[in-house]
């Protein structure tokens, strides 16, 4: 059954509204099978309510990989947008329009597309591959488009049950990894006017640790909270967290934290914190009886029930690891805390992206940089994305100011528009809209600035990107001149070509539309 969303379709539309201030655009790459899709598996339980039997069978949801190649083939071929309200560890929903994109190098264009719509990246990294050649080419891109860069490293799992790792030598095998990811970082990110890079670290929460497929991830300021409720004690959680990465250790005796370890030996604090509470959940749900479960379970104040305590190996480890370490609101909060808002990105993205002068005192111009809702409205078109049929193309834009509204006419602008040559431009009807949700679509009547949104009645003129325009801009604005978002740049050209003839030489019009 498709999976309902948690809250209704009336309160997704009323967050839809104050996106620009309060919603989050971020686009989620990564390697190739670095736990992509399956990250968004677990955003979608945590928005909707999902049937659990799929789990049975150890099988996964998968569920922004909509094409059947995409299943067959067991990897995503096409970026995918989600619109998802997703609470904080605080409780307080909010909007996030993200996108899954492809790892695999053949279909970077995908990730192309994507990084125009973004404010920011969610950077996926598998705690058992490390800094991969995709890794690289996708933080490089970032850099190009100004974009923050936030790290969920995925599959813990994988370091306890397949490399089987001791937790002191899980912790530098993932220290290595943030400093392979921060090295490419500091090559790429021109320096700040104070001459920093903007690198990322545990300690200033840009970094995000979990398992995508046990469905629980959580940063060391998530952790310190955890602390602190299961053990009933009072402290600063954020001088707490930044004392539980790096070379520090604990000495009980007199309850401080030092540089250097204790006279009798002992772990680093990540370890002896984070990582042996992980290893000993892992190794009592695969290894031991159920009572012993239950008896390591109460030091976290988590009672199983009789249920839960007789399912597989994989649910009740899914269950348990999302009882202790939280489920996706780590992960939440770090979005919000270090991605801007849609209003706060607006300037770069414009400063970037587009033709015009970005430094003129254009009103248009002006518009889109404070993502004004008042403004006329400006759409950057950058991916077209095949109904179900196949019959069209729905046209995924991001409103940069202004308030398109449906059965609007708008000017498509293609990428060869400009005040001298107006001739790459039509007149079309916006015959409707949606909020995309991967598998289903949420109809909406108008679409604010700073939002995502699936237009209909445009495709035919549209090539790879566009820009729409009011059919007739308001007097204030008229006497500006127009120009595009700038055509998106390809790290890697294709150098396949194809030569095809219909097998019925009088279908040839038809063959040629469908090409068009």
């Amino acid at each position: 059954a498709e999976p309902s969303m948690k809250c209704s379709e009336e309160f997704l539309v009323g967050l839809l509204g104050e996106s620009r201030h309060m919603g989050r655009n971020v686009c989620v790459a990564g390697h190739l099978h670095h736990g992509k899709t399956t990250l968004f598996d677990m955003l979608l339980e945590q928005s909707h309510d999902v049937d659990y039997e799929w789990l049975t069978n150890d099988k996964q949801l998968k569920y922004t990989d909509t094409r059947l190649d995409e299943q067959a083939r067991g990897m995503s071929l096409k970026a995918m947008p989600m619109t998802l309200p997703l609470q904080s560890s605080r409780g307080k929903t909010m909007l996030f329009n993200m996108i899954d994109t492809p790892g695999h190098v053949n279909f970077s264009d995908e990730v192309t597309a994507s990084y125009r719509l973004a404010d920011g990246v969610l950077l996926v990294v598998d705690a058992c591959e490390g800094v991969m050649a995709s890794t690289t080419r996708q933080i490089k891109q970032a850099a190009r488009d100004g974009l923050p860069v936030c790290v969920f490293i995925s599959k813990l799992d994988r370091l306890i049950v397949e490399l089987k790792l001791p937790p002191a030598d899980a912790y530098h095998k993932l220290r290595h990894t943030i400093e392979e990811i921060n090295a490419v970082i500091e090559a790429v990110y021109t320096p700040d006017v104070d001459g920093s890079t903007p690198t990322v670290s545990p300690e200033s929460g840009n970094v995000c640790f979990g398992s995508a497929l046990y469905g629980f991830s959580f940063t060391l300021e998530s952790f310190a909270k955890l602390y602190m409720d299961v053990n009933g004690v009072f402290l600063d959680h954020a001088e707490f967290a930044k004392r539980m990465w790096g070379d520090v250790y604990y000495h009980s005796n007199s309850r401080t934290f030092k540089k250097k370890a204790p006279a009798g030996g002992g772990e680093r604090t990540f370890v002896q914190f984070i990582l042996e509470p992980l290893y000993k959940v892992f190794s009592q749900v695969v290894g031991e009886t159920v009572e012993s479960v239950s008896d390591a379970l109460k030091e976290f104040c988590i009672k199983l029930k009789p249920k839960a305590a007789k399912s597989n190996t994989t649910p009740l480890l899914k269950m348990t690891c999302q009882n202790i370490f939280g489920t996706a609101t780590g992960l939440v909060d770090m979005l919000i805390r270090f991605i801007s808002t849609a209003t706060e990105g607006a300037a770069t993205k414009v400063e970037r992206t587009y033709c015009g002068q970005v430094h003129s005192r254009g009103k248009l111009v002006g518009a889109m940089k404070a993502c004004d809702p008042s403004a006329p409205a400006v759409v950057m078109v950058t991916k077209l994305i095949p109904k179900s049929d196949c019959s069209a193309f729905d046209a995924l834009g991001r409103v940069m100011c202004g308030t398109l509204k449906k059965n609007d006419r708008v000017r498509v602008l293609g990428e060869n528009f400009s005040p001298d040559d107006e001739e790459d431009c039509v007149v079309k009807t916006v015959s409707n809209m949606w909020v995309y949700e991967a598998r289903y679509r949420i109809p909406v009547k108008e679409a604010t600035a700073g939002s995502w949104v699936l237009i209909e009645g445009i495709d035919q003129s549209i090539t790879t990107t566009a820009t729409l325009v009011p059919e007739v801009m308001p007097k204030a604005y008229a006497d500006e001149d127009l120009y595009v978002f700038k055509p998106l740049e390809f790290d890697i050209k294709s150098v396949m070509k194809i030569a095809a003839e219909p097998l019925n030489p009088s279908d040839l019009p038809k063959m040629v539309e469908g090409l068009r």
